[in-house]
């Protein structure tokens, strides 16, 4: 797959981590994933990735580094998980499930990367689409939840979320671009060394 649909949560641009993204722009930034929904031991031997809806794919993912606070699993695409396992997989296995995957909030390009034990995972991205969630906010108790029966997404040219108040959300439509995979990411550390 080229095409791939990735979560931006607003929080990861209000914290300096990345400037706003913008249609047509090129983005280099690293893949986190989480499991929705497993996962589970599995027969296949290919990695893939099917969409399933927003930036959740039901997968077939290859573990390609398993450590105590870390995992990479090779999707179609290399992408990993900061955090102890739930599921512990040796190397070269597959696993299947649903997952989403989201723009890395910093903990592979500030701290990950320089574990030389772990895959280059910075990649070059030509980003195609942005929508928002414009699904209205209900209170319960003390929390605030989006109302799932009024769902909605917007599309929109630019991510503005330094000027969001409330908890924005956003996907990324992105073009992977044949450029190898790097530690390094021109979006994050330039941008950070610039506005810090």
């Amino acid at each position: 797959m080229d095409e791939w649909l990735i979560h931006l949560s607003g929080w990861i641009i209000q914290d300096g981590n990345y400037p706003d993204f913008t249609s047509g722009q090129r983005a280099e930034f690293a893949v986190e994933y989480w499991w929705a929904d497993g996962p589970r031991d599995t027969t296949a031997t290919k990695s893939q990735a099917r969409l399933l809806d927003g930036a959740k794919y039901s997968v077939n993912a290859r573990v390609i580094c398993m450590q105590d606070e870390v995992a990479v699993v090779d999707i179609g695409l290399l992408v990993f998980h900061e955090e102890a396992s739930p599921h512990r997989a040796e190397v070269g296995a597959v696993l299947e499930g649903q997952l989403a995957l989201g723009v890395d909030p910093y903990f592979y390009f500030e701290r990950l990367a320089k574990d030389p034990n772990l895959p280059d995972l910075v990649y070059t991205w030509e980003i195609l689409r942005i929508e928002q969630d414009m699904t209205p906010w209900l209170q319960e108790g003390r929390l605030r939840v989006r109302d799932a029966s009024m769902t909605r997404w917007v599309d929109i040219h630019a991510t503005d979320a330094r000027h969001e108040q409330a908890a924005v959300e956003y996907v990324l439509h992105c073009r992977l671009l044949g450029i190898p995979p790097k530690r390094e990411s021109s979006s994050t550390t330039n941008w950070i060394a610039r506005h810090r």
